[in-house]
């Protein structure tokens, strides 16, 4: 695991994940070589630095290319379910994460209700951490076909542990999030689905995480479209 000394604050954004989605036919910008995240050797990528626009195979064949601005990104993480990028600035007391991994998400019966179980998803990820998170913007969207939504959320990231100079509690760290999740089954089926997050964590906000998210997202290769079921394997799902 990459080793890297930031206030006890940050800490949570080095272990930030980006869900969900097996996929079994890159997109077009995902064809071609790829270095494979497996679990033959674990997370053995870890630490090392993330050439920029090098792409990064998971199980399924989900394939994402490393963040290329602003340089210096490493591999946090690095298996068959998840791939994790870091870039830490201890002076400037900023850590930018974004990550791609496997999961599954409930059946989805339309896309206003994917939408809400995609904002419960968040709102559960929360939990009772020092991460103070309000989701600023939903939008639903199409990707290769899939449904998909993007949020922005914003808030605050404290930790007790964290003191200034004169003992007193650190100002709490901005955080800025930009999120999609698309998911790769039909209506009313459970099963794959797709969660790309890049996070900004700083004592200021320095105004790179738009651009970096845009980026880092648009390079997630999805899966193409299921053919369509056939009345007999409909049958036989009931």
């Amino acid at each position: 695991m990459i080793n890297v000394n930031v206030p006890q604050a940050l800490a949570p954004c080095l272990a930030l994940f980006v869900l969900l989605a097996p996929a079994s036919a890159a997109a077009a910008d995902g064809d071609g070589p790829a270095t494979r995240c497996d679990n033959t050797h674990k997370d053995r990528l870890a630490g090392t630095p993330a050439e920029p626009g090098t792409r990064y195979r998971l199980a399924d064949d989900i394939t994402v290319a490393a963040p290329a601005l602003p340089a210096g990104w490493t591999i946090a993480r690095c298996n068959a379910d998840e791939v994790v990028f870091v870039r830490a600035d201890q002076e400037k007391k900023v850590v930018l994460t974004a990550s791609v991994a496997r999961t599954t998400m409930a059946p989805w019966h339309d896309e206003p209700g994917f939408a809400n179980a995609v904002r419960a998803m968040f709102q559960r990820a929360n939990g009772p951490s020092p991460q103070h998170l309000t989701t600023d913007a939903i939008t639903s969207t199409h990707v290769a076909s899939h449904p998909c939504v993007d949020l922005r959320r914003s808030g605050t990231v404290s930790d007790d542990k964290d003191r200034a100079p004169d003992g007193s509690p650190a100002d709490p760290l901005v955080t800025r999030e930009v999120a999609r999740v698309c998911h790769l089954q039909e209506p009313a089926h459970a099963g794959a689905a797709v969660l790309v997050v890049v996070k900004f964590s700083g004592a200021k906000d320095l105004g790179t995480l738009g651009a970096t998210a845009d980026a880092f997202i648009g390079g997630v290769a999805l899966p193409a479209p299921a053919a369509p079921a056939s009345a007999a394997q409909r049958r036989f799902r009931r």
